[in-house]
């Protein structure tokens, strides 16, 4: 009886106030920490896109002016960045600077592993920081592409660390929302604006690490996810991570915070324990499962492709007509009305989740690409002959000229939907990648996101020889990312995080049946032990009752016996 009671109180979650359980998903709550939290991740996305589409600005001068007889491949000299070399070369620049985003991403996801995401964040904003300041007095292209190098890496490494970051952090059924409001999108337009009044590449590398204080400032007050620590078995800063981040929207009581702490550590030693007795996940347990293999594959080319899609575009601006500030304006503003707009069907209609969002972009870019290769297949010739008409002074024909402005749109169009697919390939992975190896497959994935934007540069290079070229191979990576993601991967609507690997997951299901078996055996033998005591003692109040009866019985007639003998005898006397 006593082992059982025990159990029970084992069992029974502890209470974080009269009637309400606190579990670990409640430390995740939108309140005045979120706020702060995403506050400081948009200002850190800030820097990241002015550092991401720097060189689409660095040649670049305020001047606002619309025009149709532009063409990449008519390679001309121009002073980049104050240095006079071929546009070739500044292109062939940024593919090299585009290196340091994928080693940044290695190196910054590995170390967040053991680390902890909160101090990568701090080393890399502070290394992007001194880059950023020191790129201005570089003597030759050459220096100023290392420098460059090294500022991507940082860049890099940041943008694989802050997005888990940020998703740990945001309640399960608000993650999808806020990561499609709070992205890149609104940046496009403020970049822009600011890449315009800056004038010279020089002030705008300064501006963006002024930018990039603003997070360094604010992110010592943030705490490293309560989640991540628990499966470190990093009981005691779990706890105070827990406790920390709840004082930012209630007033903890003694015994409330105790209680936070004895789940949060509690919890913490449970990881540590599995993690003894199991085994450390390290990247090639990534494939070691079919799914989660076939989910990195699947990510990893819907990366690349929407890299390769969305920054070829945004780097090769000189290939449509219009002005490159304002086209990067359109470009801002699209995305955001895709974002805005795919957050609000994805909210208020339940049926809308991820898996239809990514199939309709992906699909509607694949389309968008195949329609204007087709139409450059049959009319690229007048096309260059209407651009050089235009150059010469003269009038071309009306319906080049729409053909033209069509795809200027039609490509701006493309590259925005490429939002939402960024949005859906942060948030997808991290409700698929179990915890323990979460930061592996995201570092994974980046590696091909960062492999789409190193070769993006180039994407209009064949131009040159072949005009449809570059729509070609941008419909080849769309389509192949339709066709995986439709036939692998499953709707994440509403879905937690996984904490444990596939197998682990059995595990502990067997481990819990046995654990439940076991008392239900100890609760059955003393269900068996109670109801025997009982009839036992029932029986022996049955028999009590039944000889209580039968004496009575027979003092009832021994009293009725001698009161018919006293009657003969009065009877008698008479």
């Amino acid at each position: 009886m006593k082992y059982g009671k025990k159990q029970k109180e084992k069992s029974k979650p502890l209470e974080i106030s009269s009637g309400a359980e606190f579990k670990i998903s409640d430390i995740n709550m939108c309140g005045n920490y979120v706020v702060y939290l995403t506050v400081t991740y948009f200002f850190m996305v800030l820097s990241q896109t002015c550092n991401l589409l720097f060189m689409t600005f660095a040649d670049r001068k305020p001047k606002v002016e619309d025009f149709c007889e532009k063409k990449y491949s008519d390679y001309m000299s121009t002073k980049i960045c104050n240095f006079d070399i071929p546009m070739e070369y500044v292109k062939l620049g940024t593919t090299i600077q585009n290196i340091g985003l994928m080693i940044g991403a290695i190196v910054a996801g590995n170390i967040a592993d053991i680390l902890g995401r909160k101090k990568v964040l701090l080393s890399f904003t502070i290394g992007l920081i001194i880059f950023l300041i020191v790129t201005p007095f570089s003597p030759s292209f050459i220096v100023f592409t290392i420098f460059r190098f090294f500022d991507m890496i940082f860049t890099g490494g940041k943008h694989c660390v802050c997005n888990p970051y940020f998703m740990e952090n945001l309640p399960d059924k608000h993650r999808m929302w806020v990561a499609t409001v709070v992205t890149y999108s609104p940046n496009y337009i403020i970049l822009a604006g600011i890449a315009y009044l800056c004038k010279n590449w020089k002030i705008l590398s300064w501006v963006t690490a002024g930018i990039a204080v603003l997070p360094l400032i604010m992110i010592p007050f943030l705490m490293d996810t309560p989640r991540w620590l628990i499966k470190k078995g990093k009981d005691k800063k779990a706890s105070k991570a827990a406790v920390c981040i709840r004082k930012w929207d209630e007033e903890l009581t003694p015994e409330k915070e105790k209680k936070i702490i004895a789940v949060v550590e509690n919890a913490a030693k449970e990881e540590l324990t599995k993690k003894k007795k199991g085994k450390n996940y390290y990247f090639y347990h990534l494939f070691s499962n079919w799914k989660l293999g076939s989910y990195a594959v699947v990510f990893a080319t819907s990366l690349f492709s929407t890299s390769f899609i969305s920054y070829g575009i945004a780097y090769n601006m000189d290939a449509l007509a219009g002005t490159v500030y304002i086209n990067v304006i359109i470009l801002g503003a699209a995305r955001w009305s895709i974002n805005i707009l795919a957050a609000g069907l994805e909210f208020s209609i339940r049926s809308v989740g991820r898996r239809l969002l990514h199939l309709v972009a992906v699909g509607f870019i694949a389309v968008i690409m195949a329609i204007i290769f087709v139409i450059y297949i049959f009319t690229w010739p007048k096309i260059n002959t209407y651009k050089a008409v235009i150059k010469a002074g003269g009038t071309g024909e009306g319906s080049i000229l729409a053909i033209i402005i069509f795809t200027r749109y039609a490509s701006l169009l493309a590259a925005a939907m490429c939002t939402e697919l960024f949005v859906l390939d942060t948030v997808q992975p991290a409700e698929l990648f179990p915890t323990p190896i979460r930061s592996t497959g995201i570092a994974f994935i980046q590696i091909f996101n960062r492999l789409g934007t190193i070769v993006s540069p180039l994407v209009f290079i064949p131009s040159k020889h072949w005009p449809p070229a570059p729509f070609l191979l941008m419909l080849i990576t769309s389509a192949a990312d339709f066709l995986l993601y439709f036939f692998l991967v499953p709707e994440t609507r509403g879905m937690k995080l996984p904490d444990n690997m596939p197998g682990e997951e059995d595990n502990l299901c067997e481990d819990r049946t046995q654990s439940t078996e076991y008392t239900t055996d100890i609760t059955n033998v003393e269900s068996y032990d109670s109801v025997s005591t009982s009839t036992s003692r029932q029986s022996r109040k049955n028999a009590k009752t039944e000889t209580e009866t039968r004496t009575g019985e027979d003092e009832d007639k021994s009293r009725k016996s001698e009161e018919g003998k006293e009657r003969w005898r009065m009877e008698n006397r008479v």
